[in-house]
């Protein structure tokens, strides 16, 4: 992703809380052994206070402006972070017009379909679910 970031998104799914500052942050995060620690710092618009230090964001899509490596001193990688925000609006207009366009072709077919329907019921030909049904022979008894 650092290498294609102007082309791919980083997405956290979800709401994700985020600490003002970075010993808050590494306070919250777990020891977990033989897995990489990566500290992400985001540079974006949408965070809501959540609390004296936290923020949090919903389905947050970023891009990463810079990795680094870990140091003697940080033991974790470093990814600092900031919206996403060309690929999303892209994305959700994208959306809205297949949306628009599937909308469209399934009024059409609504009423192809209902159309149809009445030419049949003018044929005479009914609705096979409001026939009457044939006479069927009692159960036969158990003996």
């Amino acid at each position: 992703m650092n290498e294609q970031k102007d082309v791919k998104a980083l997405i956290f799914p979800g709401v994700v809380g985020a600490w003002a500052d970075e010993a808050s942050a590494l306070g919250q995060a777990a020891e977990v052994k033989d897995k990489t620690k990566v500290l992400f710092k985001f540079k974006g618009k949408v965070l809501k206070p959540a609390g004296d230090k936290l923020h949090v964001f919903n389905r947050q899509f970023s891009k990463i402006e810079s990795l680094a490596e870990p140091t003697d001193d940080t033991k974790y990688w470093v990814a600092t972070l900031s919206d996403y925000t060309e690929h999303v609006c892209a994305s959700i207009e994208e959306w809205k017009k297949k949306v628009e366009t599937v909308a469209a072709v399934a009024s059409d077919v609504k009423e192809a379909v209902e159309e149809a329907k009445e030419n049949k019921e003018g044929e005479g030909e009914g609705d096979m679910m409001m026939a009457e049904a044939p006479a069927m022979d009692p159960p036969a008894a158990a003996e």
